[in-house]
């Protein structure tokens, strides 16, 4: 370390003010020519060595040579040749930081020297890069003093590095500079987001946007240029890592030059390089695309939509003998496809998408393409499906673009393939809800079609989907009702069930609530169409009177009853309680035999073979009119619609009391000797306590009514108006 020189004059010795600054400031040039001169010395000497502890060594005298060069340029009015001769010596020292900073354990001792602060202070002396090569040799230093190291990476941001770094961007016609500057950054900010804060902050995204787009750099097709652009992706890369990142790059800007650069990258022609740029392309596009109905919206209103899709359908690897290559090309495709689908996803872009002629036929042509291409006539359903989402726009598909017929060669030729079979189950699940759509559909044999699928226990969601399919079709449909009955294209052979013995058996034995629920909801679905007086309009009697009889079985009653105990929702409860009301008055029972739905009502849950039993025990305990709680899952079904009526829980709506008490009306009405003492000994106990004028809380007018003609139907409002009248 230097030491400060003591000047000395004698006493007879006087200096005049200027005098004494023009003798200072001569001796301080001479100081700093002595110091320069000792740097250049120095670098002579480090440029001979390859170890790291000769610099570490020397590092002060270095630092003091490189201020005395900093002192000099800052200087005005001076000569040129000295300059480049400065520069020159700063570009030298920056050269061999930077290289003997590739060390591992030379990083602290440098970069604790003052060396971070003194390249940021030449970077900023030298913003016209009036001397290029310097300012590359300052970056090189920062970048590599900043590899792994988080205290070189915090003296960079505390310096104000990040502003002087970002500076060269200016020089976009010197890719050197650019690409050293990226790379800088680069290091700067890999998992130190302190530092891709402070760009973002500073606006730094724009310019690395603006080297994004390939008609700015890559347009010069040289390995630098590449490797440049895959500097700044991947710097790119960890500022999207920050929810700042990810708010800034939501613009139109920055997404044209990404999908831009998806599509250079991904040309026949490309080189390595190219396919390194790829793999970040998607894996930004993925952060920063899939969840975000901003960027979605932004995709479909700047015309970037056409290049994905162009992407899926023509993108492949230079080398497709290159088995690992062709399955990383699959892999970035797969998360296109998913960037496709979730875009058409957005609220904001439906309508506008479903205008697009050329998205539409777009996707038309892949719904058509054949099974060698099943990703494309994937996204075509999948991304169908979501435009599907209003009346309209599924009664268009079906009526005046003819998609069904399609989708039904896509299901017929897709065998095990069950992403197939879900895009296009999930499509046609749609496009069955509005009305005008549910004949045609019917009348193509799409219920026979995707009825098999239910047998696929193991896929979940296309069972979910078959279930919705034919939930759809057969809202207030009986030509579809009658399909999923008797399967009108199945043939009649043994190994062909019949769609509604496919539904009932899954029904029967799977584990997921939704299956089962939503299945039972297609049985009183049917129920509901066969035994409507309109029904008569549009098949023949016997026909109807055949239906019934199919319909009105145990294996139908059993899971209906099943939804009434077991659902938590009333919603469903009610629809079971509509199902069985029908099925319990329908006369064609009671000719067979057997009324299944008064078997049910009656007998335990947990009992498997109520077919075989006899009419229950008349001395069983009837559902206490206090009780706060629902009967057990294996209690009769009767106690449950007792229980819906009382209400003590104060869950159910009045109608849905209603339909309960015409439930057990309708029963008793059509229930023989013994069933009817059955219901003597479990209604009346529980709902007469409902008709006590003191009870804390009444009963709706609606309710009450109700409950008395139940009660009459089974001789019992005389005694209780008896039991009034003795209390006057």
């Amino acid at each position: 370390m230097q030491c400060a020189h003591t000047l000395f004059f004698p006493t007879s010795f006087r200096l005049t003010p200027s005098q004494l600054l023009i003798y200072l400031m001569s001796n301080k040039t001479d100081q700093i020519n002595f110091s320069i001169n000792q740097l250049e010395s120095l670098l002579g000497q480090l440029s001979l060595s390859k170890e790291p502890y000769n610099l570490t060594t020397s590092i002060s005298n270095l630092i003091s040579g490189l201020q005395s060069c900093k002192q000099a340029l800052s200087a005005q009015n001076t000569e040129r040749d000295a300059r480049e001769h400065w520069w020159g010596l700063v570009t030298k020292a920056g050269e061999i930081c930077a290289t003997f900073a590739k060390t591992d354990n030379a990083r602290g001792p440098i970069g604790s020297s003052g060396t971070i602060e003194l390249a940021v202070d030449f970077l900023r002396l030298n913003t016209t890069n009036e001397y290029p090569s310097a300012n590359v040799q300052c970056l090189r230093v920062l970048a590599n003093l900043c590899i792994d190291n988080e205290q070189n990476r915090k003296r960079t941001l505390d310096s104000g590095g990040i502003e002087a770094i970002l500076s060269n961007f200016n020089h976009k016609n010197n890719l050197e500079i650019l690409r050293t500057a990226s790379g800088t950054l680069l290091n700067a900010g890999l998992e130190y987001d302190p530092i891709n804060i402070e760009i973002l902050r500073l606006g730094g995204l724009e310019s690395l946007v603006w080297i994004l787009e390939p008609d700015n750099v890559l347009i010069k097709d040289i390995d630098s240029a590449r490797t440049t652009v895959h500097f700044t992706a991947r710097v790119i890369l960890n500022l999207i890592g920050t929810d700042e990142g990810k708010k800034k790059f939501a613009n139109a800007a920055a997404l044209s030059s990404l999908i831009n650069l998806l599509s250079y990258a991904s040309s026949p022609e490309a080189t390595e390089e190219d396919i390194d740029i790829l793999e970040i392309v998607i894996e930004i596009l993925e952060i920063v695309a899939l969840e975000n109905d901003e960027i979605q919206q932004i995709i479909v209103l700047q015309g970037l939509l056409i290049p994905l899709l162009d992407y899926l359908e023509y993108s492949k690897p230079p080398n497709e003998n290159d088995q690992s290559l062709s399955k990383k090309y699959g892999e970035w495709k797969a998360v296109v496809l998913k960037i496709v689908v979730a875009t058409t996803m957005t609220d904001s872009n439906m309508n506008v998408l479903f205008d697009n002629g050329v998205i539409l036929d777009r996707f038309f042509q892949w719904l058509n393409i054949g099974s060698s291409r099943d990703d494309l006539q994937i996204c075509a359903a999948l991304s169908l499906g979501n435009l599907a989402r209003n009346d309209a726009h599924c009664i268009k598909l079906v009526q005046e673009f003819n998609v069904v017929k399609p989708l039904i060669q896509a299901l017929t030729s897709s065998a095990k393939n069950f992403k197939i079979q879900h895009a296009v189950v999930g499509l046609l699940k749609n496009l069955a809800i509005p009305v005008s759509n549910k004949a045609p559909i019917g009348s193509m044999g799409v219920i026979e079609l995707v009825s098999p699928l239910l047998s696929q226990d193991t896929i979940q969601p296309i069972q979910v989907g078959v279930v919705g399919i034919l939930k759809h079709l057969s809202v207030t449909n009986a030509s579809n009702s009658k399909r999923i009955i008797l399967g009108e294209h199945v043939p009649d052979i043994a190994d062909s069930p019949k769609p509604l013995s496919r539904l009932l058996s899954v029904i029967q034995n799977t584990d997921d609530i939704s299956v089962r629920s939503e299945g039972t909801r297609v049985l009183v679905n049917l129920i509901k169409n066969i035994w409507s007086q309109d029904c008569f309009s549009t098949l023949d009697r016997d026909l109807v009177f055949h239906l019934r009889s199919r319909l009105n079985t145990l294996e139908v009653v059993q899971p209906i009853s099943k939804m009434i105990t077991e659902s938590k929702y009333p919603l469903l409860q009610n629809e079971g309680i509509i199902g069985l009301t029908l099925l319990v008055i329908d006369d064609s029972a009671n000719l067979r035999g057997s009324n299944p739905s008064l078997e049910v009502l009656t007998n335990n849950q947990n009992d498997g073979s109520v077919a075989n039993s006899q009419i229950p025990s008349s001395d069983s305990n009837p559902i206490p009119s206090s009780s706060t709680s629902l009967p057990s899952s294996s209690a009769p079904l009767i106690d449950f619609i007792l229980a819906i009526i009382i209400n003590n829980q104060e869950k159910y709506p009045d109608e849905m009391r209603i339909n309960a008490c015409g439930l057990l009306e309708k029963a008793v009405k059509t229930s023989n000797r013994s069933y009817k003492q059955y219901f003597r000994d479990h209604i009346p106990s529980s709902l007469s306590p409902l008709l006590d004028p003191s009870r804390v809380r009444p009963v709706s007018e609606m309710v009450k009514r109700d409950v008395e003609n139940l009660l009459r139907d089974l001789d019992y409002m005389d005694s209780i108006i008896y039991a009034n009248s003795d209390l006057l």
